[in-house]
């Protein structure tokens, strides 16, 4: 019988879509690695993975230059205006002059 482990449901989608990560995961439960080696394991190869993409990132700035900073296009700047101007609805003051509602304990 093979040791499951409790993937968190954030982190379940990363499981299931990344080969390597599904793969650390079925050897781990099939030789019932302990659950603190099994998040060692994903966590160094997330780290070098990280380590990677940096290093493939200044190669391309050497080879290309920068990139060209983001340019917004009006449908952007137009939806970031509207939400900006959503307000909240008029709600209505009590005055004194109106009669509260009085609460009666009854039983």
């Amino acid at each position: 019988m093979s040791k499951k482990y409790i993937i968190p449901l954030e982190l379940r989608s990363h499981f299931e879509e990344d080969p390597i990560l599904k793969q650390i995961k079925e050897e781990g439960e099939s030789k019932k690695m302990p659950e603190i080696n099994f998040y060692q394991a994903c966590t160094a190869y997330l780290l070098d993975q990280r380590r990677f993409l940096f290093i493939e990132l200044g190669r391309y700035l050497q080879a290309h230059g920068p990139l060209e900073p983001l340019v917004e296009t009006e449908k952007e700047k137009e939806a970031e205006i509207v939400e900006e101007k959503k307000e909240f609805p008029q709600l209505k003051v009590i005055t004194s002059e109106e009669d509260p509602v009085k609460f009666r304990k009854t039983y």
